[in-house]
């Protein structure tokens, strides 16, 4: 069953994960992400073309890897 996200809930998503020590990331873009997710007062909030650009970046660097 899927879930509908809203960016609060993105948002305390990232927030938990990057502020979690014990989780090692995959690569930097993943934690850059991360991390800008955790951060909407420094990156700003996210919208529905920052989300879309986004799952582009990730989609991409899969295929690239």
């Amino acid at each position: 069953m899927l879930r509908e996200l809203n960016k609060k809930g993105v948002e305390d998503w990232a927030e938990n994960n990057d502020a979690n020590d014990s989780i090692e990331f995959s690569s930097d873009l993943v934690r850059d992400l991360v991390f800008e997710l955790s951060s909407p007062e420094i990156n700003g909030e996210l919208s529905d073309e920052r989300a879309l650009q986004l799952i582009e970046i990730l989609k991409s660097n899969r295929l690239s890897a």
